[in-house]
């Protein structure tokens, strides 16, 4: 739970000077004489006390936060304006209670945001590595690929070259062939030839 609503306050951690000032000057205006305002422990925050004063509690939650003194004569006099002063103490109390509760949501908002970004952050570092890592592989890839196709275009080449080579090997072992077997009738007719002249 929030400290600002287990705390106990202090007069002038509500009240500045300025604000004691102007308090006390229209509670002396309303009483019809001087009066003085002091803290829980009794010491002056604002005015003059009267020798012998009569004091009066100003309470917040169950505890005298300060007091009012004035002269006993005064004392209903007194008794309201106390009741008026706890009733605008109450007030600034609910007052710095929201203000810090409104401090604390707008940290904790912004504690939240910058953790939000944060994970952002680090979850964009991760995305823009995983894709310099996926694009070094793609071009590993595509390298590997190109790399491939010119092997396949040399060895489509190389077999070109194979089946040509083998054709016209075709084509001059016919004649070669045709040449040889020719020959060796011819050699034959020859030694017959040759026979024939003795």
């Amino acid at each position: 739970m929030n400290d600002a609503f287990d705390r106990e306050w202090q007069l002038t951690e509500l009240l500045g000077p300025d604000q004691l000032a102007r308090i006390g000057e229209a509670l002396s205006a309303l009483c019809g004489s001087t009066i003085a305002i002091a803290d829980a422990g009794g010491s002056i925050c604002w005015g003059v006390a009267p020798e012998s004063p009569h004091r009066v509690a100003v309470i917040i939650e169950l505890e005298p936060i300060g007091w009012l003194l004035g002269t006993s004569a005064e004392a209903a006099t007194l008794n309201a304006a106390a009741g008026l002063m706890q009733l605008l103490l109450h007030a600034q109390a609910r007052f710095h209670m929201a203000a810090d509760l409104h401090v604390r949501a707008m940290t904790e908002d912004f504690e939240t945001l910058r953790l939000e970004h944060a994970r952002l952050l680090e979850s964009e570092g991760r995305y823009k590595a995983l894709a310099e890592q996926l694009e070094a592989r793609v071009k590993k890839q595509v390298a590997q690929l190109e790399e491939r196709q010119q092997m396949l275009y040399e060895a489509e080449k190389l077999a070109s070259v194979g089946q040509l080579a083998a054709g016209i090997a075709h084509e001059i072992n016919n004649p070669l062939g045709f040449v040889r077997s020719n020959l060796t009738t011819s050699q034959r007719y020859l030694q017959q030839f040759g026979e024939l002249k003795s």
